[in-house]
C-alpha cells in the first residue's frame, strides 16, 4: 500500500498553464530572472516613487523633517557609491542600498499624505 501512493505520488507533475508558460517539466522550478542592471534597478524604484510623489514633498520634508531629509540624502549617498562599485550587474550592497533610499523616500510620502506632522 506504501509503495502505491509513493508511486502515484512520484508520477504527479504540474502541466504547463495555458497562458505559454515555458517552464521545464516539473513545473514548481523557477528560473531565475537574469541579473539586472543597477540603471534598471534604480528606474524601477524610481517609476515606483513617482507613482505616489507630490512635488514639494521633499522641500517640506526639509523644514518639517530635518532628520528624516538627511538620512534620505545619506540613503541617495549610498546608492552612488554601491552603484560606482556595483559594475554591470547590480551587488547586493547596491540592491540594499537602493531598497533603503526606496524605504525612506516611501516613508515621507506616507507622512505627509497621512496628514502627519
Amino acid at each position: 500500500m506504501q509503495t502505491a501512493t509513493a508511486t502515484k505520488t512520484a508520477r504527479t507533475f504540474n502541466p504547463p498553464d495555458p497562458g505559454g508558460d515555458r517552464r521545464p517539466s516539473g513545473a514548481s522550478v523557477q528560473i531565475p530572472d537574469p541579473p539586472a542592471a543597477p540603471e534598471e534597478l534604480f528606474n524601477i524604484a524610481v517609476a515606483a516613487i513617482n507613482k505616489r510623489f507630490k512635488m514639494g514633498t521633499l522641500e517640506r520634508l526639509a523644514i518639517e523633517r530635518p532628520d528624516l531629509a538627511a538620512e534620505i540624502a545619506r540613503a541617495m549617498d549610498r546608492v552612488e557609491i554601491t552603484w560606482r562599485e556595483s559594475g554591470p550587474v547590480g551587488s547586493p550592497a547596491f540592491k540594499l542600498a537602493l531598497r533603503t533610499w526606496y524605504d525612506l523616500v516611501i516613508l515621507a510620502i506616507d507622512y505627509f499624505e497621512d496628514g502627519k506632522k
